[in-house]
């Protein structure tokens, strides 16, 4: 090629690179991306039996089991259900509570009901979205890499799937978008903050009964928390004098998480020396072999797994399969991974993203503290989910146990959009790079992730052009029962 058709290419290129920035820092792009989130994850509700997505009948039976046999949030006995295993000390139970008092007041058939829990579903997706970018917007990123890790996030094929079934993830990933907003806002406000400081203690206070998992979180938010009492300890007693009505219910509401928390969390702590408890600790073993993971665990080796690869093999391989399966998708009876070329281009990603953050640690001005926290919660988030794999897999013996992308989702709105952030810094004069690459991986994520992700797995959508919620009524509840 000649240095004048180099160049006619150069200026080509260039120019599809103003009119992406222009499309992709418009507010308007991001309306359209939350409705085409909104278009694909309502055809996924109506499109895929119940039951597919992971551990949806065991929520189905959890929600069920409440509305059935208790008005209450506290069940103290229970002779039936094991199927779900123990719902006496079950931490994560909020979500599950809620949900059954939403069907005891709906009039609709099962199925239609099911449906419903669905959209509720998308609708927790849709609000992590929305204030995972109006937490990016007070850090004053630039709106097109916003935009840009809006469009990646949404249009993950798992997330996608996740999105449009019936889980306590949703929620928990709301709670993880909400706890990062208002510890941006407490160090921005600072000595204003005393509404956002009440907001994060709500999230705190309710997080842990949703799913244990928000637990590591909400020790980070508590942090924050304390930190922000030392800081203005001189003026405690003058901002407790101007604290209004609603600050008042807001404190009453945070000191009812906590108890409930208590309840649960520390009685478990204290009486059976688990946040946890195992089901053989209060039922016998015959009842509690009906719980699918319980019997996984019961019948797995116990002892330490001498044919374990070492953490250095391990890690390369996790990230492999992590980031293939929310490129993916995976459930029950269907898995789609990408082709093995895009795998370890993500994987690659992944570490160009941790390069670029530590050498541009220092950008984006008087946020960078605040992006900084951020980022290293991310990427703390990921390092726990990845050593508690490795010791589970050290233990039993099974790579693949409970080792799903799906687990890190809690703060990958966060960590897509941040890690575009630095990587912009990072190539930020090598604008034609910036622009092969953009269209590459957009055009990648719709070609092999996204709706067609999802439908290239035959046994997540049997048929794509009939919705079985429309077409097929009497066969849109699975039959098939997960063997884990």
């Amino acid at each position: 090629m000649s240095h004048q058709n180099f160049s006619k290419t150069k200026d080509r290129i260039l120019k599809v690179g103003e009119w992406l920035n222009s499309i992709l820092a418009n507010p308007r792009t991001r309306k359209i991306i939350y409705i085409l989130f909104i278009i694909q994850a309502v055809y996924i509700a109506m499109s895929m039996k119940i039951g597919i997505p992971p551990d949806e009948l065991t929520h189905i039976r959890f929600i069920e089991y409440y509305r059935d046999h208790s008005l209450s949030p506290f069940i103290t006995e229970q002779s039936s259900g094991f199927a779900i295993g123990d719902v006496t000390r079950e931490v994560s139970y909020l979500y599950h509570y809620l949900m059954s008092l939403l069907l005891r007041v709906l009039p609709f058939s099962m199925l239609n009901e099911y449906i419903i829990l669905r959209f509720v579903g998308i609708g927790l997706s849709l609000l992590t979205l929305i204030t995972s970018v109006k937490t990016m917007k007070l850090l004053k990123l630039p709106p097109s890499i916003i935009t840009l890790g809006l469009l990646i996030t949404a249009n993950f094929s798992e997330f996608l799937l996740m999105s449009s079934s019936i889980n306590n993830d949703n929620a928990v990933w709301l709670l993880t978008a909400l706890g990062f907003y208002f510890s941006v806002q407490l160090w921005q406000q600072r000595e204003k903050a005393i509404r956002p400081f009440l907001y994060l203690a709500l999230v705190i206070s309710f997080g842990a009964i949703v799913k244990k998992t928000f637990l590591p979180k909400a020790l980070v938010f508590s942090i924050f928390e304390l930190g922000f009492i030392w800081w203005h300890r001189q003026h405690l007693a003058t901002m407790l004098k101007k604290l209004s009505a609603k600050d008042y219910l807001l404190i009453v509401l945070i000191l009812f998480g906590i108890g409930l928390t208590f309840e649960r969390v520390g009685v478990n702590v204290i009486k059976y020396r688990h946040v946890d408890v195992i089901c053989d600790q209060i039922h016998e073993v015959k009842q509690c072999l009906e719980f699918g993971v319980y019997r996984r665990n019961y019948n797995l080796p116990s002892g330490h797994n001498l044919g374990a690869i070492p953490l250095f093999f391990f890690v390369p391989a996790w990230l492999f399969y992590t980031f293939g399966s929310i490129f993916g998708t995976q459930s029950w009876v269907g898995t789609f991974r990408p082709p093995f070329t895009i795998n370890i281009f993500l994987v690659f990603i992944f570490f160009v993203f941790l390069i670029a953050s530590f050498i541009k640690r220092k950008e984006f001005g008087k946020n960078s503290i605040p992006i900084q926290v951020l980022w290293i919660m991310s990427i703390g988030y990921i390092v726990i989910n990845l050593v508690f794999n490795y010791l589970l897999y050290e233990k039993r013996g099974r790579y693949g146990l409970a080792l799903q992308g799906r687990y890190i989702f809690p703060i990958l709105p966060t960590f897509v959009i941040l890690g575009i952030g630095y990587f912009n810094e990072l190539i930020k004069k090598s604008k034609v790079t910036k622009v092969i690459l953009s269209m590459l991986f957009i055009a990648t994520l719709f070609g092999y992730s996204s709706l067609s992700g999802v439908i290239s797995s035959h046994n997540i959508i049997e048929k794509p052009f009939q919705p079985i919620m429309i077409f097929d009524r009497e066969n849109a509840i699975s039959k098939f029962e997960p063997s884990i």
